[in-house]
């Protein structure tokens, strides 16, 4: 969707993320996805991109509706949903495994 306006903002969706670090290879991050539009309306062909670190070594993925999966070459976890009714809302949980860092923090 492409929006242009001055004024009077209102998006189509909210997205709340809650990133958790578990231990040092290990993090699990959650969205929400809330639609902000009237319930009679359908959102189709939904898709949202999460960023993940670099040293990201395997994903395993939770969703409550639509499919998710991760992408190494993107470094990030694409979730799409076909259809999303008006103030609903949906949620993907990602449990991340981190290769082990090199690095010593002083």
């Amino acid at each position: 969707m492409r929006y242009r306006t001055t004024k009077d903002i209102s998006f189509p969706f909210r997205i709340i993320p809650l990133v958790r670090e578990i231990g040092k290879t290990k993090m699990e991050i959650k969205v929400v996805l809330k639609s902000n539009y009237r319930p009679a309306l359908l959102g189709q062909k939904i898709e949202v991109k999460i960023p993940t670190p670099q040293t990201t070594a395997g994903v395993n993925l939770f969703c409550n509706k639509g499919r998710s999966k991760y992408k190494s070459s993107d470094n990030a976890v694409v979730w799409r949903i076909k259809r999303m009714a008006g103030l609903k809302e949906a949620q993907l949980t990602a449990e991340i495994e981190l290769l082990p860092s090199t690095e010593t923090r002083k």
